[in-house]
C-alpha cells in the first residue's frame, strides 16, 4: 500500500503503536538519497532489491490528511 498503517502493531520496544503511518515511496527515497548523495557523488540509480513490497491500487491521494489530523498545516 502507499500508506502503511502501523497503528495497533508493537515497536521495537513492545510498546502499541496509536498513531504511526507512513508513506512508503518517502521511506524508499529516503534510503535511496543516502545512496545517490546531495552532491558530487554521481550516482546516478539505485536499485533495491528484496523489498517486499506487491503492488497497490492506491494513488498518491492516500497520503493527504484531513486538516484537523495533519499536524504541519
Amino acid at each position: 500500500e502507499a500508506l502503511a498503517n502501523l497503528r495497533g502493531q508493537q515497536d521495537m520496544f513492545g510498546r502499541v503503536l496509536e498513531v504511526s503511518e507512513h508513506a512508503v515511496a518517502d521511506s524508499i527515497a529516503s534510503a535511496a538519497e543516502l545512496l545517490l548523495g546531495e552532491a558530487d557523488e554521481a550516482t546516478p540509480i539505485v536499485i533495491v532489491r528484496g523489498l517486499d513490497q506487491g503492488h497497490s491500487e492506491q494513488d498518491s491521494k492516500v497520503l493527504l490528511r484531513a486538516a484537523q489530523e495533519d499536524m504541519f498545516r
